[in-house]
């Protein structure tokens, strides 16, 4: 049995917190069966002081790290500095990269120069290398494919020069919401994202200016075509989750907005959106 960074998580929280039982799932039932550590009565796995140990001892030959005093944090390259499985870390390979582009052959700066985009084409940035006080705006893409074909995007002239970003994924994200939230006053933050009761949540969480959406919401909503694809399982397992935070939210210019969602019961996704070409226009946030 290999020991992965989800199993290094388990075995840290029963050695650093001295847990005396966990509940016999099949990672520890394999576990247990492999190492002989602990024992399994009823549906739990019993640890003593000497089954503790064993599990330290097992991590220091298996990782050369111990669970007891060592977190595995940081990416890869950092990890490999204290073990030899670098891939306990919890950071995706590119987690600290931020994908960018611009329209127009618009020069897109950085402290270590200056580059173009050409159509659909990205830039991975660092997280060191950005500057946003060279920008008057930021558009944030929720999802990866449409980012992918930024250039064949209608975006609303609003958008005409702003510095497109990919939201990311998994922990990729945090590093982008770290850039936004230490943006200036001056760069405004507009979002593109699922036309959904989520897309409006994440719009107010991130402190947009701006959403991007279709520009005639009841043509589209009467669509034909755009209302057999609505996903409406989804947006009930979204208003769920969101409606309090939605229906609580100070913005009158989304007032509407949201209340539609909640009348048609509205899940669409960007790339429903941009396949169908429809026209999109910034809302105020």
């Amino acid at each position: 049995m290999k020991i992965g960074k989800r199993l290094y998580e388990l075995l840290q929280r029963v050695v650093k917190t001295r847990q005396k039982t966990v509940e016999l799932t099949s990672t520890w039932k394999v576990f247990h069966t492999e190492f002989n550590v602990g024992k399994i009565i009823a549906n739990r796995l019993h640890f003593s002081v000497l089954d503790l140990e064993k599990i330290r001892e097992l991590s220091l030959h298996k990782l050369s790290i111990d669970p007891l005093f060592t977190v595995a944090e940081g990416d890869r390259i950092a990890l490999s500095g204290i073990t030899h499985n670098e891939k306990l870390s919890r950071y995706q390979v590119f987690a600290n990269n931020v994908h960018v582009a611009r329209f127009a052959n618009l020069p897109i700066k950085t402290p270590r120069g200056t580059t173009f985009t050409p159509g659909n084409t990205g830039l991975a940035l660092m997280d060191g290398d950005f500057d946003l006080s060279f920008y008057e705006s930021v558009v944030l893409i929720e999802n990866g494919t449409v980012f992918a074909n930024w250039s064949s995007l209608q975006l609303p002239m609003d958008c005409s020069e702003s510095l497109l970003m990919y939201r990311g994924h998994g922990s990729g994200i945090r590093t982008t919401y770290k850039i936004l939230k230490a943006r200036p006053s001056t760069c405004k933050l507009f979002g593109f994202f699922d036309f959904d009761p989520a897309g409006l949540a994440m719009a107010l969480s991130v402190g947009c200016n701006g959403i991007v959406l279709p520009d005639d919401i009841d043509e589209v909503l009467s669509d034909e075509t755009l209302r057999r694809l609505n996903k409406i399982e989804t947006f009930h397992k979204q208003w769920i989750k969101n409606s309090d935070y939605l229906n609580s939210n100070p913005s009158p210019h989304l007032t509407t907005i949201v209340e539609k969602i909640r009348k048609y019961e509205v899940a669409l996704t960007q790339e429903m959106l941009v396949r169908r070409n429809i026209k999109l226009k910034m809302y105020p946030v």
